[in-house]
């Protein structure tokens, strides 16, 4: 589980939460909000995926990283997977959420540029997704073979009309979410 700190959680079956993992790399830059988002279990479950939206490893760059499901991941095992950088005269990139297509292709949810990257398994990234209809991108889930997206709409000024869910065909199924077996 994630929050808005450099670290993770881990919660049992019967609901005890601890820290899993805390690193100063999955700091956001400002100190508070821009840690750790949108964790999924990658398609062959023995990663866990998410991302930082406003890096400070990387300043104001987004960054996905991995961490392996083991009982005590290390910094050592912390990986970056695909840095976003900052694009002069343009929105900071602000990745959030994430989703995994059948193809392990991952479905990265830009808040700044309003687009969702696309990285193929190996992390490179290999398009982007626009539509006018993006406000701030945040949560990503697939539907057949659309991905479901909901609009964060954090710039300002806020307009509550524009907080929907929208449903872009990507041409492709998801993978079921990955839940791991935890003692």
């Amino acid at each position: 589980m994630t929050d808005d700190k450099p670290r993770l959680w881990r919660v049992t079956p019967d609901g005890q939460a601890s820290v899993w993992f805390e690193d100063s790399r999955l700091l956001g830059l400002f100190g508070f909000a821009g840690g750790p988002l949108g964790g999924r279990i990658d398609p062959t479950g023995k990663y866990l995926y998410f991302t930082i939206t406003i890096s400070a490893a990387f300043p104001f760059e987004a960054v996905v990283y991995r961490l392996p499901l083991v009982d005590h991941p290390t910094p050592a095992d912390l990986q970056v997977v695909q840095r976003f950088p900052v694009v002069p005269n343009q929105p900071l990139p602000q990745a959030a959420g994430l989703a995994f297509g059948e193809s392990g292709n991952i479905y990265v949810g830009l808040i700044g540029p309003n687009q969702i990257a696309v990285l193929d398994p190996a992390g490179n990234e290999i398009r982007r997704i626009s539509s006018p209809l993006f406000d701030s991108p945040w949560g990503l889930a697939f539907m057949g073979k659309s991905l479901l997206v909901t609009n964060a709409d954090i710039q300002f000024p806020e307009s509550p009309n524009r907080w929907n869910v929208l449903k872009v065909f990507v041409g492709e199924t998801g993978l079921p979410l990955n839940r791991p077996k935890t003692p």
